[in-house]
């Protein structure tokens, strides 16, 4: 539990960022790590986590990323980064749940920003604060 909370609060820190300079910054996302590999050492050292287990925790952070890469960075890099790198501290689950939770958040601002014509089609917007809100949930959630 007291990883998945320095986990948000270092996710915080970059979803500030994110807001400020629509950059993440790369040592929020090597602490997040760091605590992935934490937790990885006690799942196996316990026997309550497997390396198939981790692997599957990264995939829909590494499939952003992926995505970042084959659309030219129309959605950001640390965003998949980020999203990756926290997967093996919430598990498979827990990130499943933060994407979707961070995506319909970030599709529901988006039409409101639309609707009342503060932002335009092509605008970016920040992600990494949905996903911040999101770990929020989901820590709540699935504790």
């Amino acid at each position: 539990m007291t990883l998945k909370i320095i986990c948000i609060c270092t996710l915080a820190v970059a979803a500030h960022s994110d807001l400020k300079t629509k950059r993440v910054p790369l040592w929020t996302v090597a602490l997040i790590g760091c605590m992935s590999l934490i937790q990885l050492t006690m799942a196996l050292t316990d026997r309550t986590g497997t390396w198939t287990e981790v692997l599957l925790s990264m995939a829909p952070g590494l499939l952003l990323f992926g995505l970042s890469l084959m659309s030219a960075h129309a959605v950001g890099a640390g965003d998949g980064l980020l999203l990756a790198a926290a997967g093996p501290v919430f598990g498979l689950r827990g990130i499943a749940v933060m994407l979707m939770i961070a995506l319909g958040m970030s599709a529901l601002v988006s039409v409101v920003l639309l609707l009342t014509k503060k932002a335009d089609r092509k605008a970016r917007i920040p992600f990494v604060p949905f996903l911040t809100t999101a770990m929020g949930v989901v820590l709540f959630a699935y504790p």
